[in-house]
């Protein structure tokens, strides 16, 4: 039976858990890629909204000015054409 020192057991060791890392990581990284790819490429459907801005202000053609009820509107033409007296 062929004994090994500690120390190459340990050197074993941590060239095996080097490569697993090394394959892990590339893994990870395919994962990381290939998600990538996908995402930024879409769906493949192509989007057909307008580009229209989204600020602007659309007028609407029905819209109907208002009058103010709380004034009053005195004519002119049956406004009093004596001048008022003045209280002194």
């Amino acid at each position: 039976m062929q004994q090994t020192s500690f120390a190459a057991e340990t050197k074993e060791h941590f060239r095996y858990i080097r490569l697993k890392l090394i394959k892990n990581m590339k893994k990870i990284l395919g994962i990381f890629a290939l998600s990538f790819a996908l995402v930024s490429c879409g769906s493949g459907s192509s989007n057909s909204e307008s580009t229209v801005d989204s600020t602007a202000v659309q007028v609407d053609s029905l819209a109907v000015t208002a009058n103010d009820s709380t004034t009053a509107q005195i004519p002119t033409e049956e406004a009093p054409a004596e001048p008022v007296e003045q209280v002194k």
